[in-house]
């Protein structure tokens, strides 16, 4: 993940903790992901509507996209699910 300058990313924060928290407040934790996806796209679409339309943009948007995804099973799931194995055991062929 191309991680950005610590300097820069304080531009973000406020508005990044204002939506983490909306989203954790939400009611029916269901309704939270359609939310986060209408979040992020619709950064997007404004972002190219900006922008202008190019093939290069949208292929970036959806190379960054699978790297979000990447990097949320590299640093998040699989960490999780390691701990799952420590406490519960690995599978066993025997089984």
């Amino acid at each position: 993940m191309p991680y950005i300058k610590k300097d820069e990313r304080k531009c973000y924060k406020a508005e990044i903790k204002s939506i983490v928290k909306k989203l954790v407040d939400r009611e029916d934790e269901n309704e939270v992901y359609g939310h986060l996806n209408f979040i992020i796209f619709t950064i997007m679409k404004k972002y190219v509507a900006k922008k202008g339309e190019r093939y290069f943009r949208y292929n970036n948007l959806v190379g960054m996209l699978e790297c979000c995804k990447q990097e949320l099973y590299r640093r998040l799931v699989a960490n999780y699910e390691n701990q799952a194995i420590t406490k519960n055991g690995d599978i066993d062929d025997d089984d």
